[in-house]
């Protein structure tokens, strides 16, 4: 199957699987609850899929998974919580093209270095 003959779902769970593997490797508190931050406010889109990916990993890890919804300035102050986090594994983010590669050439004052 190419990229190009795959349909919509197909791409989902293939770029699903791949966030939460990357997911995982990323996660090594133990005992500690992971925290999932959604920029973007609930209900939407990405808090679903945040929602989703954070009862996998917790029944896949045996962990303790919450997701936190931090809207605002196109998921900014959600990606700023996450960079001044604890650099110990346990605060992941949920982002995307938006707030990591788009939002710097919009906002001039970003508070985070991408």
């Amino acid at each position: 199957m190419t990229f190009a003959t795959a349909n919509r779902r197909q791409i989902l769970v293939a770029t699903a699987g791949a966030c939460g593997l990357s997911a995982i490797s990323l996660v090594h508190a133990q005992g500690k609850p992971i925290k999932i931050v959604v920029p973007f406010a609930p209900g939407g889109g990405n808090d679903v899929f945040g929602r989703q990916m954070a009862k996998s990993l917790g029944e896949l890890r045996n962990q303790s998974v919450v997701v936190e919804n931090k809207p605002g300035a196109g998921g900014n102050i959600g990606t700023e919580q996450v960079v001044r986090s604890p650099a110990d594994g346990s605060t992941l983010l949920l982002g995307h093209s938006g707030t990591v590669s788009i939002n710097p050439a919009l906002y001039k004052q970003l508070k985070y270095d991408t």
